[in-house]
């Protein structure tokens, strides 16, 4: 399954430290055989947490390390209390992401 809207918002953890992930309204089954991340030119997904491929529309498919990426940064998030490159615009976001600038250490 690709999520493909992994972020912590999606992330629920209960009382005993267990984590779900939920809202699979973009979520498709085996989807990098068969149809792309984006529709009709819009990248599926938020930016601050998504793939820099998938924003650059590089990659014809979905694929699994789309879904890596957002792990990644959603586990920086957890690390450092912050939101990856929040301090930025939709757009600076998307370029940020596409240029690899990496969110500051914690």
């Amino acid at each position: 399954v690709l999520h493909r809207d992994l972020k912590s918002l999606n992330v629920l953890i209960f009382n005993d430290w267990t984590a779900t992930l939920c809202d699979f309204g973009f979520a498709e089954l085996n989807s990098w055989t068969t149809s792309t991340m984006s529709k009709q030119g819009k990248v599926i997904g938020t930016y601050n947490w998504t793939a820099p491929e998938v924003i650059r529309d590089e990659h014809p498919k979905k694929t699994p390390p789309a879904n890596v990426y957002s792990t990644g940064m959603v586990i920086y998030e957890i690390l450092s209390t912050k939101v990856p490159l929040a301090e930025h615009t939709l757009l600076k976001v998307a370029r940020a992401v596409t240029e690899q600038q990496r969110p500051s250490v914690p």
